[in-house]
């Protein structure tokens, strides 16, 4: 009966990792093999692993000491650590009018990929990702097709991306993200480049530090009319299933993945150079086991300009199709509170400051 047998897998796979060790040994082992590669191998491979932070929590200008006018939050401030194994970190600062979002990650990648080709001279054809297993901002379909079109485009002709297991997610970034708030939790930093000063020597190799102003609007590009079902009307693509943690409330099982959710991506091209996607959903599952070849640019939606594809399984889009995302627009009731912020903390500044 398939129902039993579904049973007794379900109670084998909880009895094995109950115990942790499964996520802390193999799965962080796989990742630290893949940066020894990186670091060993950099024309072969370039080892990437990128998580956002939030350090100032009152916001900015930053104060060590709290006074009763640090109740509402001044301009906050998005911080994107980027860690390219065998080289000197990246450290990415977005205003409010930044969402948080695929588009803030895809951007923070693209970046960190061309000061790379910029040192190397030429980018190696495999790309190793690490990033946070978080739905909202990394493991979801905008970033995936992010990464699609990096092969598609011959940028790489294979990416890995990795997820670490829920529970285990503190990686090399969340080192570099504790010395940003070990720095700033001592001192005052009253403008822009005191700020970039402080974060270039919070860590050692000395971080790059750079301000986002603009992010590519990827999201509306592959999804144009923004719904979560990402009809095959208007969308570029077809969406993701299965992709988050299943979170369980019996902390007996609070190690416990479920079966839709992979913790590996591989992306590569078929003999047509057609990109394709299998997953994988741990290091132990055996590598002939990747799952089957999936195609998800088949959707019968228009392409920018009307272009016609000479295959459905091609994106049928081009880097000059990117348009810039439009910024937050900031609530009254949010605009009233940075007021009363800033006017809180004036007497804390110089009138130059």
């Amino acid at each position: 009966d398939h129902r039993d047998l579904h049973k007794e897998y379900r109670r084998q796979r909880q009895m094995c990792i109950r115990d942790s060790s499964w996520a802390n040994k193999r799965e962080r082992g796989h990742y630290k093999f893949k940066r020894i590669i990186a670091i060993e191998e950099p024309a072969r491979a370039i080892s990437m692993s990128v998580d956002g932070t939030d350090k100032l929590d009152h916001g900015f200008p930053h104060f060590f000491e709290i006074t009763k006018d640090d109740d509402s939050v001044r301009f906050k401030i998005s911080v994107v650590c980027a860690m390219v194994h065998g080289t000197n970190p990246y450290i990415y600062l977005a205003w409010e009018h930044l969402y948080s979002d695929p588009n803030l990650v895809c951007e923070v990648v693209t970046r960190t990929s061309r000061h790379e080709e910029g040192k190397r001279g030429v980018l190696p054809s495999n790309l190793f990702v690490q990033l946070d297993n978080c739905w909202r901002e990394n493991k979801n379909t905008y970033v995936e097709k992010y990464l699609e079109f990096l092969v598609e485009r011959a940028i790489h002709t294979q990416v890995l991306a990795s997820f670490l297991p829920k529970g285990h997610t503190h990686f090399d970034c969340d080192q570099l993200a504790s010395r940003i708030g070990e720095v700033s939790q001592h001192r005052d930093i009253k403008s822009v480049e005191a700020l970039i000063e402080v974060l270039r020597h919070c860590y050692s190799p000395e971080p790059h530090v750079e301000f986002i102003d603009n992010v590519m609007d990827w999201k509306r590009l592959i999804n144009p009319e923004h719904p979560k079902e990402f009809p095959v009307g208007t969308a570029m693509c077809r969406p993701m299933r299965g992709l988050c943690t299943k979170s369980l409330p019996d902390q007996d099982q609070a190690y416990y993945m479920d079966e839709t959710s992979p913790l590996h991506w591989r992306i590569r091209a078929d003999a047509q150079g057609h990109v394709f996607l299998q997953t994988r959903h741990t290091v132990d599952t055996p590598e002939e086991q990747w799952s089957e070849p999936v195609y998800h640019w088949d959707t019968n939606a228009p392409r920018p300009q009307g272009r016609d594809r000479a295959s459905t399984r091609e994106s049928g889009l081009l880097v000059s199709d990117l348009k810039i995302a439009p910024y937050r627009v900031l609530k009254d009731r949010r605009i009233g509170e940075l007021k009363s912020a800033l006017e809180g903390v004036r007497t804390r500044l110089t009138e130059e400051e």
